[in-house]
């Protein structure tokens, strides 16, 4: 019987090309596309693969190794207080310094509320169940008082509706009237707008935020307001839209990631 052919897999950390670890695997084991999304664990620890190359086992193959950069899921430890939330994203948006709030009617957020609940791509879902157990970690650490412990720093979903091209006026024409668009977006105590942000108010007050890129979508946020009133019918209405693009929609803190049906 023959032996399988190996290919040499070398770990390196994304951020300072560290060698985290050398092995040698069976080819036949690796992914036909090394390009998806993807965890792994390293060491016992959770990590997240930022690259591979080459990009496709078959390559990977050819070439007789493969060089893989992920990054540790990271996770801060509070001192001297606890956390109100388990969790928050890595990648704040960019506030556009040439604009003040005076020019129009802006959107009003906290920075901590941002991409808390979101619609992603599906392709992300292997990311997502990922950093979702490394929340579950901090909100299942240890009791006493309210708040967190610690934080779980998501870095692993930077691009949020990769893949997709869809243009805000096909989010809007799913709600009544398109609901009411906001000159753009802001956060709490700035000055500023957020550069190529965007909200939509619903009919039944959901807040729908995030980027675009001219009219692109980019990151899709959501703010729910307590259930009243029309909010049933326009979360329905978001479901349905998320279900069309092959969105899932996440609620991070709440650790939940939901196919709409």
């Amino acid at each position: 019987m023959e032996s399988p052919e190996m290919v040499q897999v070398t770990f390196r950390h994304a951020d300072t090309g560290e060698t985290i670890a050398v092995t040698q695997v069976p080819a036949e084991s690796l992914p036909e596309d090394l390009s998806v999304p993807m965890n792994l664990s390293l060491n016992e620890e959770p990590h997240m693969v930022v690259s591979a190359n080459p990009t496709t086992r078959a390559g990977a193959r050819l070439r007789g190794e493969l060089e893989v950069l992920v990054r540790p899921f990271e996770t801060l430890a509070v001192p001297d207080t606890r956390a109100a939330l388990p969790t928050v994203e890595n990648q704040m948006p960019a506030l556009d310094e040439s604009r003040t709030l005076d020019a129009g009617e802006f959107a009003l957020i906290h920075e901590d509320d941002w991409r808390q609940m979101e619609l992603i791509a599906e392709e992300f879902e292997t990311v997502i169940a990922g950093e979702i157990e490394a929340i579950r970690a901090v909100t299942e650490g240890p009791e006493g008082g309210t708040g967190f412990e610690a934080i779980h720093v998501r870095h692993g979903v930077p691009n949020p509706l990769a893949g997709r091209e869809i243009a805000l006026d096909r989010l809007r024409e799913r709600f009544p009237r398109g609901g009411r668009l906001f000159d753009g977006l802001t956060f709490d105590g700035e000055a500023h707008p957020v550069a190529g942000g965007f909200a939509v108010q619903t009919p039944g007050r959901l807040l729908l935020y995030g980027l675009l890129a001219g009219e692109r979508l980019e990151v899709l946020g959501v703010i729910l307001p307590p259930p009243a009133g029309e909010a049933n019918a326009d979360v329905e209405r978001l479901f349905a839209f998320a279900k069309d693009h092959r969105l899932l929609f996440v609620n991070w803190c709440g650790r939940q990631s939901l196919r709409p049906m």
